[in-house]
C-alpha cells in the first residue's frame, strides 16, 4: 500500500517589499520543506491601491506557476501597516463580560468605527497572576476594507484563505519548535527555557517587529519603522557603493565584535579601507583577518546612527514590559529573519543590552541536509509559523 503524502498549507506573507510563500510535506523522517519562493512587490504608483492589488496577484500566480505547491489552502498575515495591534487592560464591572469590555476599549483606541473593524484579541500571558486585578490583552483591529482587499488577493492569486494571523502567532510557533528540536530528549522534560521571558527581533527591510514572550504566551508585541535598509542606505550615501554591495558589506564583513564602543565619525580611510574588501577576502592569515577587522571598524563607523535608533527602541520595549510585569525581565534574545545575515549583530545587541542575544534560523531543523536552500530559508520565519498553525492543530 501507498501511503499518501501529506502535505500543509501554504503559508503567505506580504510584507512592505516582498511577498514569501511557504510549504512543508511530511515525510519518514518527519516534516521537510516542499518548496519556498520569494519575490519582490511589484512597483506601483503612490496610491494606487488598485494597481498595487493586481500588482500582487500577477506575482502569486507567477510564483505558483513556477513552483511545486500542493493544494490552494493558504494561512496568511495581514501586512502591519494595516494593522492597529494595541495593548490594553480591563477591570470587569458587574455584570460585564470579557468581549464587551474589548469592546468598549477598541471603542477608545481606534481611529475608526467598530462598526467599520474586524477585531479579534489575545490574552496576555497569564492574567490570573495579576496583582493589580485588571486582564491585559492584545486587541487586534484592522479595518474591514482592508481585510476583504487581503482576501481578494489570495483568492485573485488561485488559493483558498483558511486563516489569517498576525506575525506574533507565527513567532510563538516557528519558536517553540526550534527549541523543542534543539534540545537532546532526555533534557526536554526538566528544561526551563520555553517558560523564559524571551525577546524575538525579526528584522525585515523596512521594518522590524519585536515579541516578548512567555512559554507558550505572547506578552508584547510591537513593529517599529527601523529595517535593514536603514543601514544599507548610510554605506551607500557615505561609500561609492551600489546597494548589493553595501549588503555584501553587512553581511559578509559585518560588525567588528572587539570594539563596539561608541565610535568616533566616520574616518577620512573610508573608501580606501572598503575597497580593499576583496584583497582582504582573498588574503590569509593574521593580515587578512587584521584587513577585515579595520573594515569591520569602517563599516560600524558608518552604520552606527542606526544601530543606535534600533538599540533605543529596544530598550523602550524592555522598560515597557518591566513596568507592565511588576519587573519582570527579559533573559534572552533572539535575532530572526533578515537579521540574520548581519554578522554579528548578535554580539552588538548583546553588548548593548547587557542580555544573552544569539542569531537563530527556525527553519533549519527542516532542511535536513539540504543545504542548497539553506540560504534563503532565514526570510521564511514567520511562514513557517503559520504553516506550523496547521500541523499543531491549534492557535498558537
Amino acid at each position: 500500500m501507498f501511503k499518501i503524502r501529506r502535505y500543509s498549507p501554504i503559508g503567505l506573507e506580504i510584507d512592505l517589499t516582498s511577498i514569501k510563500l511557504l510549504q512543508l510535506r511530511e515525510t519518514s523522517k518527519g516534516w521537510r520543506i516542499q518548496d519556498m519562493t520569494i519575490r519582490d512587490l511589484p512597483p506601483v504608483g503612490v496610491g494606487d491601491n488598485e494597481g498595487e492589488d493586481e500588482g500582487i496577484i500577477q506575482t502569486i500566480r507567477e510564483m505558483l506557476k513556477e513552483s511545486s505547491f500542493h493544494g490552494k489552502d493558504v494561512v496568511s498575515t495581514i501586512p502591519p501597516s494595516r494593522l492597529d495591534i494595541i495593548p490594553i487592560k480591563i477591570a470587569l464591572s458587574e455584570g460585564e463580560d470579557e468581549e464587551d469590555a474589548i469592546i468598549k476599549e477598541a471603542k477608545a483606541h481606534l481611529s475608526y468605527k467598530i462598526d467599520e473593524a474586524v477585531i479579534d484579541y489575545l490574552p496576555l500571558g497569564q492574567n490570573d497572576q495579576r496583582r493589580d486585578g485588571k486582564e491585559r490583552f492584545l486587541l487586534i483591529a484592522s479595518k474591514r476594507e482592508d481585510v476583504e482587499r487581503h482576501i481578494a488577493i489570495i483568492k485573485g492569486g488561485g488559493l483558498r484563505p483558511k486563516a489569517i494571523e498576525i506575525s506574533a502567532c507565527a513567532v510563538v510557533r516557528a519558536m517553540r519548535h526550534l527549541h523543542s528540536v534543539s534540545m537532546s530528549p532526555n533534557s526536554r522534560e526538566n528544561n526551563k527555557d520555553g517558560e523564559k521571558r524571551i525577546m524575538v527581533i525579526n528584522m525585515k527591510d523596512l521594518d522590524t517587529s519585536i515579541t516578548v514572550l512567555g512559554g507558550n504566551d505572547i506578552l508584547l508585541e510591537r513593529n517599529i519603522q527601523w529595517g535593514i535598509e536603514n543601514m544599507v542606505g548610510l554605506l551607500i550615501n557615505n561609500i561609492e557603493l551600489d546597494r548589493g554591495r553595501a549588503k555584501e558589506l553587512l553581511y559578509k564583513v559585518g560588525l567588528n565584535p572587539t570594539d563596539l564602543e561608541r565610535p568616533q565619525a566616520p574616518s577620512q580611510a573610508i573608501n580606501a579601507r572598503t575597497n580593499k574588501f576583496d584583497d582582504a577576502t582573498h588574503a590569509k592569515g593574521d593580515e587578512g583577518m587584521e584587513q577585515m577587522n579595520k573594515i569591520a571598524d569602517t563599516v560600524y563607523e558608518i552604520v552606527s546612527p542606526q544601530l543606535e535608533d534600533l538599540c533605543q527602541e529596544i530598550k523602550k520595549v524592555m522598560i515597557y514590559f518591566q513596568a507592565e510585569m511588576q519587573g519582570i525581565t527579559i533573559e534572552s534574545i533572539y535575532i530572526i529573519g533578515n537579521g540574520f545575515y548581519i554578522k554579528n549583530m548578535d554580539k552588538y545587541i548583546e553588548h548593548t543590552t547587557g542580555i544573552t542575544t544569539s542569531i537563530v534560523n527556525p527553519l533549519a531543523p527542516f532542511l535536513n541536509g539540504e543545504d542548497s536552500l539553506r540560504e534563503k530559508t532565514p526570510y521564511f520565519s514567520i511562514a513557517l509559523g503559520l504553516v506550523l498553525r496547521e500541523i499543531y492543530s491549534e492557535r498558537f
